[in-house]
């Protein structure tokens, strides 16, 4: 970094943090401040090299010490939250979108940190010792990526641990009092693909769209059909016409390849733009691995079983939606 560019970072970082530690003693605002600036500065998270590239006028070893010491305490984490989520209530869209990803840590090697489990390296699918972490991220038209609302990371070996539902639970519960009456619909890979998930993010008020198992049976014309077999009954081709920003397209939806099985449960019709910033970003490997941006069929099933929507996504363009 060039000595403008560290003035920027600087004086956006002071701005951010003004908002972000409102509140804090002095001593944790300097912590906080010294962490992030530390981060963007060595471009990594190790506490050596932050505490490096604070270039301090001691010893390494005593700014190491102090930040591993102020990084041990966790009192105003909660409040620290409280005031980021604060500064984004002015970025919730109408009908948000908000995207609920389980990843992990892994820590193959580790035999000393504390509540370690046992979690799947979806890398490579294969159990390993780490922690499973849970991510709420809310998409927007004004940002590039997605907004991470809230990231927590849990062991099943932690004292106080229940089960996995009541730490999927607070996310959605703290998810829900940022949004305070507006109406989100949660966007979720097939993990989440249970009843108590479902029944519950409709008990709290919002709506979901869930990648559905291969195994999940729906009722469709009064019989049980499974989600793979109705969706490979759509056969052949469409040809339609559709126009983004300005500029008309002409496109073709084709069915050869497996279709990404989703399920919805709100009966209003999707909201282009903005369900489209959700599916970009969802950060699932199988989606990543398997659905090319040249071609790719999903089938979504509506409660009302009347609507059934294909996407696809042109080389180099967006999502398009069509209703058949």
């Amino acid at each position: 970094m060039n000595s403008t560019e560290i003035y920027q970072t600087k004086r956006s970082l002071i701005t951010f943090l003004e908002k972000l530690t409102e509140g804090l003693s002095k001593p944790r605002k300097k912590f906080y401040s010294d962490i992030l600036y530390g981060m963007s500065k060595a471009q990594n998270t190790l506490l050596s090299d932050i505490a490096r590239a604070l270039e301090e006028n001691i010893d390494l070893q005593y700014t190491i010490k102090r930040l591993s010491r102020n990084a041990s305490e966790e009192n105003d984490l909660k409040e620290l939250h409280h005031n980021y989520l604060n500064g984004l209530r002015t970025s919730i869209p109408d009908n948000p979108l908000v995207i609920v990803d389980e990843s992990e840590i892994v820590k193959p090697y580790a035999e000393k940190m504390e509540h370690l489990a046992l979690v799947r390296d979806g890398s490579k699918n294969v159990l390993e010792k780490g922690y499973p972490t849970i991510n709420f991220s809310m998409a927007t038209l004004k940002t590039k990526h997605p907004l991470p609302l809230y990231n927590h990371l849990y062991s099943s070996k932690e004292k106080d641990f229940h089960s996995q539902n009541i730490e999927i639970a607070k996310g959605f519960n703290t998810v829900t009092s940022f949004l305070g009456k507006k109406k989100a619909t949660f966007v979720m890979d097939r993990g989440y693909d249970t009843n108590t998930i479902y029944e519950y993010v409709q008990d709290i008020g919002h709506h979901f769209i869930t990648r559905l198992k291969d195994n999940r049976y729906l009722l469709h014309r009064n019989r049980r059909v499974k989600v793979p077999d109705l969706a490979h009954r759509r056969k052949g081709k469409i040809n339609f016409k559709t126009e983004i920003q300005g500029d008309e397209y002409k496109l073709k939806v084709s069915h050869n390849e497996e279709p990404l099985l989703l399920l919805d449960d709100n009966e209003e019709p999707f909201t282009k733009n903005s369900y489209i910033a959700a599916l970009k970003e969802l950060h699932i490997g199988e989606w990543r691995r398997r659905y090319t941006t040249k071609r790719l069929n999903l089938f979504i099933y509506k409660n009302n079983f009347k609507k059934t929507t294909i996407f696809y996504i042109p080389e180099n363009s967006s999502l398009r939606l069509i209703t058949v």
